[in-house]
C-alpha cells in the first residue's frame, strides 16, 4: 500500500504531504508517501503497485489529465 499526493502547487503539496507523514507518525503505520505534481508520474507507477492504494489528489491539475480523469 502506498499513500500518493498528486498536487500541481509545490507549497500546498509539501504541506499536505508533511501533515500526512505526521498522522501516520503518530498512529505508528508504516505506510510510504509518494508526492508528486504531474498526474502522469501517479499513472506511471501504477503496474507496480496496483493497489489496494489512498489516493489525495488534486481536482484541478494544471495538466492535460485534472484530477477527476486521474481518479478514473
Amino acid at each position: 500500500m502506498i499513500l500518493y499526493v498528486c498536487e500541481d502547487d509545490l507549497k500546498e503539496r509539501l504541506w499536505l504531504t508533511t501533515c500526512l507523514e505526521n498522522e501516520l507518525k503518530e498512529l505508528n503505520m508504516d505506510i510510504p508517501i509518494e508526492s508528486e505534481g504531474r498526474p502522469e508520474k501517479v499513472l506511471a507507477t501504477l503496474p507496480d503497485h496496483p493497489g489496494p492504494n489512498i489516493y489525495f489528489l488534486d481536482i484541478q491539475l494544471n495538466a492535460a489529465v485534472d484530477g477527476i480523469e486521474l481518479a478514473r
